[in-house]
């Protein structure tokens, strides 16, 4: 038990440090890390349920009894979670103050319920047969069980056509961004050369929208052609999954290009959290320090309400904008909220009407600032 007593705490110390050091974002969480991770907790439970062991024999004591009872529910607690944390993101009551804690309660609350449920119906089962009360068994399980296939027939339903439509508004949205994709060369080589007849046709003109370099994801490449609709002559480099820190790179190329013009569109920040992520802060910081103080720079803000980093990029970059004068937030968040009926099956990416929409948001806000440089 030598080893044991040696092995316990270097296991309970690494286990809070990979807490502390292990990034979701990172590659080797992925390649050996959670491997890693598992085989620490199994050797770790085999130390802890071992009553010979000094833990094993602490958690048996009277004095800590009471943590059999998380034990017993432990179970019933990770069924209830994941449903309850992904209501209260869905019904947006993660705004509310100490929601943490209220989820909590929810769990706990669902656990203790659907504990004393199984209990009075495994209590009332079929072999009380034997006994007086076959009658209120019967109708004590089948007030239970027909609403319960009833409302599993309905969750069955709704999964089979939801999974049908998402299957075709999925399949319509990579049609979409494929097509998209393999027009982008094509077309901003074309847009290149419009730019410059577009802006000798503006020099007159109060504001002067020709030659703009759009960078982004794949909200902005799914809205690509409505963009050169609205912004003639743009030059559009969109990229699926692209996160904030592949905005520099595109920005090089097309400065290597001689086609990273004055006005810059930058939509990144949905793929992933930018906010209190040091490394994707810095990237952040790195691509505004490229494009530097002499261009204007309008950041589309973005709108994904069931990832975690909705509000947390858009602060970020409110308060980038305020920091940077020359950096205009494009507020789609603000718009697209009050239409949903403008955006796809997941809720993220525009549809048709969507991204014409979209394209109009960002022409009309790059139009206004530029007409009132003052204001900003």
């Amino acid at each position: 038990m030598l080893l044991g007593y040696l092995a316990w705490p270097v296991l309970v110390g690494a286990s809070i440090a990979a807490y502390f050091l292990f990034d979701g974002q990172s590659a080797y969480v992925y390649e050996w890390g959670m491997l890693a991770m598992t085989a620490l907790f199994c050797a770790l439970l085999l130390l802890t349920a071992d009553d010979r062991f000094f833990v094993g024999a602490a958690l048996e004591s009277p004095g800590l009894r009471w943590l059999g009872w998380l034990g017993k529910r432990s179970f019933g607690i990770y069924l209830w979670q994941y449903p309850v944390i992904y209501l209260f993101a869905k019904l947006g009551w993660t705004q509310l103050p100490y929601y943490a804690a209220l989820e909590i309660a929810a769990i706990l609350v669902l656990t203790i319920w659907s504990d004393a449920l199984a209990h009075v119906i495994t209590s009332r089962r079929l072999p009380a047969i034997r006994g007086r009360h076959i009658v209120t068994a019967c109708i004590f399980l089948m007030a239970f069980t027909l609403p319960g296939l009833t409302l599993m027939g309905f969750g069955g339903h709704a999964i089979a056509v939801s999974a049908d439509q998402k299957v075709s508004d999925t399949g319509e949205l990579q049609e979409r961004l494929a097509a998209n994709a393999a027009e982008q060369q094509a077309a901003n080589d074309q847009a290149a050369a419009e730019a410059a007849e577009q802006k000798a046709a503006e020099d007159e003109a109060a504001v002067d929208l020709s030659g703009v370099a759009c960078i982004g994801d794949s909200v902005m490449l799914g809205s690509s052609g409505e963009l050169r609709k609205v912004l003639p002559g743009c030059i559009i480099d969109a990229e699926v999954s692209r996160y904030v820190g592949g905005g520099l790179d595109a920005a090089k190329e097309m400065a290597a290009q001689r086609r990273l013009g004055k006005n810059v569109v930058i939509a990144l920040g949905t793929n992933g959290p930018i906010a209190g992520y040091e490394k994707y802060e810095v990237q952040t910081r790195a691509l505004l320090e490229y494009l530097g103080p002499d261009r204007h720079i309008f950041w589309v803000n973005v709108y994904c309400p069931e990832l975690s980093w909705q509000q947390t990029n858009n602060g970020y970059l409110a308060n980038m904008a305020k920091d940077h004068p020359n950096v205009t937030i494009v507020d789609w968040y603000g718009l697209v909220s009050k239409h949903p009926e403008w955006l796809g099956g997941d809720g993220i990416h525009p549809n048709d009407e969507g991204t014409a929409a979209y394209a109009k948001l960002i022409h009309d806000t790059m139009a206004e600032a530029l007409a009132h440089p003052a204001a900003d």
